[in-house]
């Protein structure tokens, strides 16, 4: 399902939503006069629009309509008496000017409403518009400031903070720095020391926060879900085990009930992170993983329930990742011929930062007739 958010400075400075055209949804649809030969101006959903429609309007008419949108042209399907009955004709936005706003054009769009013209402001924008969260100046503000506190980590800070909200948790920043620490590694602190203080005092009571906080974001609903994991090396049978019980404690393959962890080394850890949208289909599934002294990502990206994109980094392959890209794509290809998958999936080599945390990256923004 394709959504195309439309936010004025003007409608945020009065309080008010964003309008959101939402492939399938209903939006009301007002004409405003005639241009001749099938063309019309018209308002949709609050944006004034060029129109050309296959059959005959009259100025003044008011109609509800439903949304489609197919290779960014957005089209609109006219209702029968304003019932749940499309009629046979349909309605497309003229030269419809959508357009990838980048990233100048939303700090100057930040400017205007007073807010910070920052790159850690267009992540908490763009989380917004991931998790489908209102349009909401203070909260903003209140997210912003409390990330910038995390020197590099800023961005990881605010996404993990939108992902909190959005699920209705609130959190301190000693909690908030255990959860980045955790998801980014140990060498986070000492890239922040100068923030944070004293690292051993700092690690008194991680752990325990880190539980709490996966544990209370798993328990709500909708939007990022976290699993932990961690690789053990059996150093009887060499055998290679993934298990990580609720409680955090690990436990042998050959043993699973005795709490004695004295014959395992662990040799690799990481997450898995799951986006999952209103209707409880993924949309994101992001893997990070530290196995054998190498930081490996992967990120699976999905449309309507099923898989479109994966995108891959793996440090020690950086040398061969062409080769990495052919044989994963092959793999794919073969299973799509055989009828395996249902859909055709691109593999991409992606730069690990673009891999890291909540996708917020992935997020576009676009403008209709200069609003954005």
């Amino acid at each position: 399902m394709q959504t195309i958010s439309v936010y004025s400075a003007q409608a945020a400075q009065a309080g008010l939503k964003e309008q959101k055209i939402v492939e399938g949804s209903l939006v009301n649809v007002r004409i405003v006069s005639s241009s001749g030969e099938g063309k019309y101006i018209g308002i949709v959903a609050g944006v004034r629009v060029n129109l050309k429609s296959d059959s005959v309007l009259q100025n003044g008419d008011v109609f509800k309509a439903k949304i489609s949108i197919k290779n960014n042209t957005i089209f609109l399907k006219p209702l029968q008496n304003n019932n749940s009955i499309e009629n046979n004709y349909k309605i497309q936005l003229d030269n419809f000017p959508l357009k990838l706003v980048e990233n100048e054009e939303i700090l100057s769009f930040f400017s205007r409403l007073s807010l910070p013209a920052d790159n850690t402001m267009i992540t908490v924008f763009q989380m917004m518009k991931q998790l489908k969260m209102k349009f909401d100046i203070p909260l903003f503000m209140k997210i912003h400031n409390m990330s910038v506190k995390f020197g590099k980590q800023q961005k990881s800070a605010a996404e993990i903070l939108m992902i909190l909200q959005k699920k209705g948790i609130e959190i301190s920043n000693d909690f908030l720095l255990d959860f980045i620490e955790f998801l980014n590694g140990d060498n986070f602190f000492n890239e922040n020391e100068k923030y944070f203080g004293n690292k051993n005092e700092w690690k008194k009571n991680k752990e325990e926060n880190q539980k709490r906080i996966v544990n209370s974001m798993n328990r709500r609903k909708g939007g990022w879900f976290i699993f932990p994991f961690c690789i053990l090396e059996n150093l009887y049978n060499k055998e290679i085990v993934d298990l990580r019980k609720e409680n955090s404690e690990y436990f042998t393959k050959n043993n699973f009930e005795d709490n004695n962890i004295r014959n395992e080394k662990r040799i690799g850890e990481g997450n898995i992170r799951v986006l999952v949208n209103d209707s409880d289909r993924i949309e994101i599934l992001n893997l990070s993983c530290f196995f054998n002294n190498a930081r490996n990502f992967a990120s699976l990206l999905y449309e309507n329930g099923f898989i479109k994109e994966l995108r891959v980094n793996f440090e020690k392959k950086l040398e061969k990742k062409e080769e990495v890209i052919l044989y994963l794509q092959s793999k794919f290809n073969k299973l799509y011929s055989k009828g395996k998958i249902k859909n055709q999936i691109e593999v991409q080599w992606t730069d690990e930062d673009d891999l890291t945390g909540f996708s917020s990256d992935n997020e576009k923004f676009y403008s209709i007739n200069k609003i954005i």
